[in-house]
């Protein structure tokens, strides 16, 4: 037990100084952004977020935001576009780079208040 609540903190650590790394950016280039509640459930935040992007996104928009962000779309698991979604959030967490993944949908949904995970 003592393992697990050891690797949850170390996971609430890095989502937190990944935040922290956002705001200070986009500070710094002087346009900062509210604030939000961190979600620091981890599973159960990473599979709502790529839930999130499957109900918001067709397939075709997806691919062209993986253009966007690098083109790799190909380098992307499965198949359906929650497969695809859920392998987008993990290739961003997995780099420590959320904040450009919710940059690019922010800019494709201006409208939609996207969690920070």
């Amino acid at each position: 037990m003592g393992l697990l609540f050891k690797k949850q903190a170390q996971t609430i650590q890095l989502l937190q100084d990944e935040v922290r790394r956002h705001h200070q950016f986009w500070e710094a280039v002087g346009k900062p952004i509210k604030k939000r509640k961190l979600d620091t459930d981890y599973f159960t935040a990473r599979g709502r977020f790529a839930k999130l992007i499957a109900d918001l996104f067709t397939m075709d928009e997806l691919e062209l935001i993986c253009f966007n962000l690098g083109n790799f779309w190909t380098d992307l698991t499965g198949v359906s576009l929650l497969a695809k979604s859920q392998g987008l959030v993990e290739h961003f967490q997995n780099r420590h780079q959320m904040y450009k993944l919710i940059d690019e949908l922010q800019r494709h949904r201006p409208g939609v208040e996207w969690p920070m995970i």
